[in-house]
């Protein structure tokens, strides 16, 4: 994994901005166009920050799970115009195939989008962006955050324990392995109660709501920040005109229809475009300008 990437060392505020856009797009605008642009942006960054390692979750996580969703929905969902076949009675419609299609790349484009968003936003960026507002919110979010991988890290050490001594989930008849289990969750649960009265007396140790000590740590916004926040609120509106104009509109039932992305409407999409590959148009930026001046070295 990378570590202090560009994008990274630029100010949270740009950083939460981008995330915001890019998943407010995503999740409620489900043109082809818009979840094409998404996954090929968060997949290239992803795979940027993540190496080989989100390459391997891509394919065996993400592409099962898409599978699954458009299997799944036309199987619940009825709805559509265009009837292609029955199964026990009930009608599988184009339109619903569309529809778990569409609805499973938006899903695969959110874990790849949060992949980046995990390794950006840091709990101090987070509580930095949100200090002024929703301060106690802001910290409890970015600690919650934390503790999810802490938590999963300690039941697998709890998991693989159990199972040196014979007591695994896998292991006697199924009384024994709901027993098991319920060793291991209560485990995770005294951990969870250990680790949280820590935290506490730790915050208390640093300070914590003593008056005039700030919970963050202060970041510099510099001018080159500026100019970042300045280019993405003028896409920013550039796609509100697009929306206004209903440029991303999509319609899956009774029949599928979406907007053409050519004439009047490719603006707005190569504005995304361009907003969305911004974190990775700043690495490039930053390589090419790293390796000219090793070569004039």
């Amino acid at each position: 994994m990378r570590e202090n990437t560009m994008f990274y060392n630029h100010s949270a505020f740009v950083n939460m901005l981008y995330f915001i856009v890019v998943m407010g797009m995503t999740m409620f605008f489900m043109h082809p166009a818009i979840l094409f642009i998404s996954f090929i942006s968060s997949f290239s960054y992803s795979l940027y920050l993540g190496g080989l390692k989100s390459l391997k979750f891509s394919a065996g996580v993400l592409l099962p799970l898409l599978v699954f969703i458009i299997i799944l929905n036309p199987l619940i969902n009825h709805q559509g115009s265009t009837i292609l076949f029955y199964i026990n009675n009930k009608m599988i419609t184009k339109e619903a195939i569309y529809y778990g299609f569409f609805a499973g790349f938006m899903i695969i484009d959110m874990f790849l989008i949060f992949s980046s968003f995990n390794k950006i936003m840091t709990r101090d960026k987070i509580v930095y962006v949100f200090k002024g507002s929703i301060p106690k919110l802001s910290l409890m979010f970015s600690m919650t955050l934390r503790f999810i991988p802490r938590y999963k890290e300690e039941f697998n050490k709890i998991k693989a324990s159990q199972k040196c001594i014979g007591e695994g989930l896998g292991d006697g008849n199924i009384f024994d392995r709901i027993r098991h289990g319920v060793n291991m969750i209560s485990g995770l649960i005294t951990f969870a109660l250990e680790d949280g009265i820590d935290s506490a007396n730790t915050m208390v140790a640093r300070g914590y709501e003593l008056k005039g000590k700030s919970s963050y740590k202060n970041e510099k916004f510099t001018n080159v920040d500026k100019v970042i926040l300045i280019f993405m609120i003028f896409i920013i509106v550039i796609l509100g005109f697009g929306i206004y104009k209903n440029a991303f509109h999509i319609i899956f039932f009774s029949d599928f229809y979406f907007t053409s992305i050519g004439g009047s409407n490719i603006i707005y999409f190569i504005s995304y475009f361009i907003f969305a590959f911004i974190p990775l148009l700043i690495e490039i930026k930053e390589e090419i300008v790293w390796n000219l001046s090793k070569q004039k070295i």
